[in-house]
């Protein structure tokens, strides 16, 4: 994890490669042993108290909850799935045409009327039972040219009984000659019915008023009265859906507290993996989870226990803009995460699909703008635990090699207070271009025991801290012996109290104090 290793990382470095802090008491320096080497340089290092709830601020919060007693939880998370109803669906432009004669009059009347029963279709509906717009346009013309060639006019209303606006009126449109009459769709409603077995209908009545002195001798005349429905989005739409699958996704996850594990033990006492889903969707949503595992190198395990499919339920069409919140619990005694845990995975890899399922062809149900579907996976490791000689191990360039020609010998004084329940060993390597070990750095080429744990009680809970105190003398020869150092590897060996034989807890407030001073003498000309 990114704040762990961020934590181990600034650990060492503090102690051995010598970051200047500000607040320094060089009288903490006079009980250093002396030697004949002149001139000699004392350097305070470090003189600060580390918390873990420090670097938990300093990172991202979401990676981390810490409860009302300041016990840690780590978080790994990533969103599988996130889609709207605005953005997953659209509505198909329509286009409608209605040919009717004008093939004269008698007794005066010289009005056409009819009407006509048209599909409104919605391609990934099963059938529309009403629908909403955000926005959108509906554009109306009356066409016929040779009746205006020869004397003719004309003008008409076109009504949409099932079409209301804002204030529930149906929607009618007044038509003049060569007039291409629109309306805004935004907040209107149209009202289909059901006429088996078609269904998603709606009609148009139209009314058209023939005048003037034309040649009747030329009758008939065509009239087109042309309606189009365009740039249409949804606010709201009832009815039956068919099956779509709605996403699919695949991906992976770090593990950042894993990617530099190399050998020992880390047992969790209650690791977690939790799925959970988000809908505001008229519809169930079945979530197909393919593949769930995790890898490390070449080697998977793949999770078992988690429902197939698992099922967002559709939220009531009366309880629309509420959410359904649905999840899933991994943990060891439903599901093998014991062995997934134990294969110190540094991702987890996933493959999911989410599919829209109507009940049947006659259930109804909604699909708004605003509708959202999300679902996420998330991997807690409570920091109660075990760890048996865990190594954790990385590789730093090593900055100051070139400087090393002045420097007679060094020696670092470090005096660490641990409130922390893990006792680490340290060893580091010297490494040079063709990463030949040069030098290790303490005389135990394995490693060398850096600190131990704070003192626990029964529960894993610190009772106190522990008090170290070393030096480490690199003198001339093993100077020269690093002088062509380019990298440094660090191999940390880490274990819990009692020699990792009971769980601890880790708390936010847990405390480190230390103090690091380096010594050098150094030959300078005149």
């Amino acid at each position: 994890m990114k704040k762990y290793r961020k934590l181990m990382r600034l650990y060492l470095l503090c102690l051995f490669l010598g970051l200047y802090a500000s607040s320094c008491d060089f009288s903490y320096f006079d009980e250093m042993p002396a030697y004949t080497y002149n001139p000699e340089w004392i350097i305070p290092l470090i003189n600060s108290s580390v918390v873990i709830h420090d670097f938990i601020l300093e990172l991202d919060s979401t990676l981390y909850y810490i409860d009302d007693e300041n016990f840690v939880t780590l978080i790994y998370q990533t969103g599988l799935i996130d889609l709207s109803g605005g953005e997953t669906f659209q509505l198909p432009e329509q286009f409608y045409s209605i040919i009717f004669e004008f093939a004269g009059w008698s007794n005066g009347n010289k009005v056409l009327e009819g009407s006509h029963a048209f599909f409104f279709d919605v391609d990934w509906m099963q059938r529309t039972d009403s629908l909403t717009f955000l926005a959108g346009s509906v554009e109306v013309h009356l066409d016929s040219p040779d009746l205006l060639n020869n004397g003719f006019s004309y003008s008409a209303a076109v009504l949409f009984p099932e079409l209301y606006d804002s204030q529930g009126n149906p929607v009618e449109i007044g038509l003049e000659v060569n007039e291409v009459a629109h309306i805004a769709l935004a907040d209107h409603t149209m009202l289909f019915y059901e006429d088996d077995p078609a269904h998603s209908l709606f009609d148009v009545h139209y009314a058209v008023e023939v005048y003037g002195e034309g040649d009747p001798d030329n009758l008939p005349y065509d009239m087109d009265l042309s309606i189009s429905f365009t740039d249409m989005e949804f606010k709201t739409i009832f009815g039956s859906v068919k099956p779509r699958t709605l996403a699919y996704e695949e991906g992976e996850m770090d593990i950042d507290i894993f990617s530099t594990y190399k050998d020992g033990g880390i047992y969790f006492e209650q690791p977690e993996i939790k799925l959970d889903a988000k809908t505001s969707f008229g519809f169930d949503i079945h979530m197909l989870m393919h593949n769930l595992y995790g890898q490390r190198n070449d080697e998977t395990v793949a999770l078992e226990g988690f429902p197939y499919p698992w099922q967002a339920p559709a939220v009531p069409t009366e309880n629309l803009g509420e959410i359904n919140q649905v999840g899933f619990s991994l943990h060891p005694d439903n599901s093998n995460l014991s062995d997934f845990i134990q294969l110190y995975p540094d991702e987890l890899h996933y493959d999911v699909a989410a599919v829209l399922v109507p009940e049947d062809d006659k259930s109804s149900g909604f699909i708004s703008y605003d509708s959202n579907f999300s679902m996420d996976v998330a991997l807690w490791l409570p920091l109660e635990m075990r760890i048996v000689k865990y190594v954790l191990g990385d590789t730093l360039p090593f900055p100051i090699a070139e400087d090393l020609g002045d420097i007679d010998w060094l020696e670092f004084k470090i005096d660490i207070k641990n409130g922390l329940p893990l006792s680490s060993e340290l060893q580091i390597y010297f490494l040079d271009e063709s990463d030949n070990v040069l030098m290790h750095l303490f005389d135990d080429v394995s490693h060398s025991r850096i600190i131990d744990a704070a003192p626990v009680n029964e529960d894993g809970i610190v009772t106190g801290m522990n008090n170290f105190l070393k030096y480490v003398y690199i003198d001339q020869e093993r100077l020269n012996q690093i002088n062509a150092a380019e990298n440094m590897v660090f191999s940390v060996r880490l274990q819990t109290s009692n020699a990792g034989d009971i769980p601890v807890k880790i708390f936010s407030d847990y405390q480190m104090d230390i103090f690091v001073g380096l010594k050098a003498a150094l030959y300078i000309e005149l």
